[in-house]
């Protein structure tokens, strides 16, 4: 946006809000005299600040400060962010294939995507990116690649990469693609009888995608349990989810309750529409990353006693956001509302503070379901049956902080082109990753070794007895004396990582998904609940059933 020519347009907007609210009112009085003490610091400060003002970044900066305050999820979208939009809304975007991030300053592939360029042309998760074309990438922003990938569909680009373990550079020719973002990354049958559907964010195209594979798994199997798996799906459009869950639920049942400021925007979603199935046992798997259009599902479906929810206690993300269009292709994305289940309870993890509204604490009072059980307000969803995650050692924390399961695999993974597929059992990998945790002499930082380091710091600066000192020493030459090697100590836990890790550079993402659904705690959980008489016991069925007889 060419900015030197915004304040213009702020002082015939501001005209024209003077016009059209000259009232007596008392906020729309401020909020006129806001804008006009605002556009007059905006034109003193461009014009007369010491040094050169860029107009573009001031405004940037000034519309940070305004909304700094506010929630997290309130946020401007300049012309370079509006992508982001298309693919929150379609699920769709043109480039090659790849989802990067920094590591160690670097440009790095973190994600391949199946079906696309980088994916065949042997592009693997751990590259550096060096160059496209003739631009030298590596120590970019993330973000910036994006003005290399995007273009028209059918033109190539060069890019040059780094790859842990090789000497040389390696070049490959990409073709722009539209990347088709699947919404549901797989689907299959757990067994004979339960089937699976994996999503992974809500679109436009979610719904389309999630009868696609209901149908597919019913017409070809004999089906009588699904298993909805919204682990990591961080939401996305409200009328997706509401489309989702009508297909599970019978029509004219309620989904969600929108209600904000303004009393008169305040709606309730019902479902209107013909469901796929509402009896088909369920099992809805959430954990701490399953957010806002995920927990919109979830919530109704528990509260419709429709699905048991496993898994862990669910984000809480429980505003509403509603994206308006701003001026020269930019927008801004507001939080507007709240949403509440169907029993009526906000999910909001009140953790932010804003100097404009106090945090609100969940209400005392006592929520119930359809089947008249007992459901809480709390900072989530929380699941009627809990899986634990996975609760490494502190050297096994100490590793993945220090990104060394992903470095490693990088470099075991740079001359292989198969892979064995019993990975966690062999234990050549293991000892080539023990040695090469040694080469680093990271001795010193593992957690108990630097435990004792420190002790011994504050024992000399606190001038502590020799006594004290010389127990320390004798600790030292103990661990020493007892061979002390975590990694083989913590081997089971390590075995797993490092499978994941080097299987992820080798595998397709369908490989990958496939691969666990047998090890998968949630899905082994979430199949022998609903296969047996314990699905009707924890959604209170029996009951039901009983009192209607």
């Amino acid at each position: 946006m060419k900015r030197k020519f915004l304040y213009p347009y702020i002082l015939s907007l501001s005209l024209l809000v003077l016009l059209l609210t000259s009232s007596n009112d008392e906020f729309y009085f401020k909020v006129n005299k806001s804008f006009e003490i605002f556009g007059a610091v905006f034109k003193q400060i461009s014009s007369s600040y010491v040094d050169d003002i860029d107009p573009q970044d001031l405004m940037d900066d000034g519309i940070e400060g305004m909304l700094k305050n506010l929630d997290p999820y309130t946020v401007f979208i300049n012309e370079n962010d509006g992508e982001s939009i298309d693919i929150i809304t379609d699920g769709s975007y043109v480039g090659v294939g790849i989802t990067v991030g920094t590591r160690d300053s670097m440009l790095t592939i973190v994600e391949v995507q199946d079906d696309y360029s980088a994916r065949k042309k042997g592009v693997r998760i751990g590259d550096r990116i060096l160059k496209v074309d003739t631009a030298n990438v590596l120590y970019s922003e993330s973000e910036e690649l994006r003005k290399f990938t995007k273009g028209k569909i059918g033109t190539e680009l060069d890019m040059w990469l780094l790859r842990d373990g090789i000497e040389d550079t390696i070049k490959v020719k990409l073709r722009r693609d539209e990347i088709r973002i699947k919404n549901v990354s797989y689907s299959g049958m757990i067994n004979d009888s339960v089937g699976y559907i994996k999503l992974e964010r809500f679109t436009r195209n979610s719904k389309d995608e999630v009868v696609k594979a209901f149908q597919e798994l019913k017409n070809k199997n004999k089906l009588h349990g699904l298993i909805f798996d919204l682990r990591d799906n961080p939401g996305g459009l409200l009328e997706s989810a509401v489309s989702i869950t009508e297909l599970f639920i019978p029509q004219g049942s309620k989904i969600v309750s929108i209600k904000g400021r303004n009393k008169k925007e305040e709606r309730v979603y019902y479902s209107d529409a013909t469901p796929l199935d509402t009896t088909i046992p369920m099992a809805v798997l959430i954990n701490s990353m399953s957010a806002s259009a995920s927990e919109i599902v979830a919530g109704a479906l528990q509260d419709l006693d429709r699905a048991i929810i496993i898994g862990e206690r669910s984000f809480g993300k429980g505003l509403v956001q509603t994206v308006f269009e701003l001026p020269y292709n930019t927008a801004v994305k507001v939080t507007t509302s709240k949403y509440y289940t169907p029993s009526g309870r906000c999910i909001q993890r009140f953790e932010f503070h804003n100097k404009y509204k106090s945090n609100i604490e969940h209400s005392d009072t006592l929520f119930y379901t359809k089947n008249k059980r007992q459901v809480v307000e709390s900072d989530g969803i929380e699941p009627d049956s809990v899986v634990s995650f996975d609760k490494y050692s502190g050297f096994t924390k100490f590793l993945l902080k220090k990104d060394l399961f992903f470095r490693f695999a990088n470099v075991y993974t740079s001359k292989l082109n198969n892979l064995s597929l019993n990975l966690s059992e062999d234990k050549n990998v293991c000892m080539e990753f023990a040695s090469y945790i040694k080469s680093k002499n990271l001795e010193t930082e593992y957690p108990l070794n630097k435990q004792i380091y420190d002790l011994e710091k504050i024992a000399l600066d606190e001038k502590i007895s020799g006594k004290v000192l010389k127990k320390l020493d004798e600790l030292k030459v103990r661990l020493k004396n007892e061979n002390y090697n975590p990694i083989i100590n913590h081997n089971k836990e390590i075995a797993k990582i490092l499978d994941k890790e080097i299987k992820k550079r080798i595998l397709s993402q369908n490989d990958m998904i496939k691969l666990n659904l047998n090890t998968d705690n949630y899905i082994i959980l979430a199949k022998g609940l609903i296969s047996n008489k314990m699905y009707k016991t924890i959604l209170a069925i029996n009951s039901i059933e009983s009192r209607s007889h």
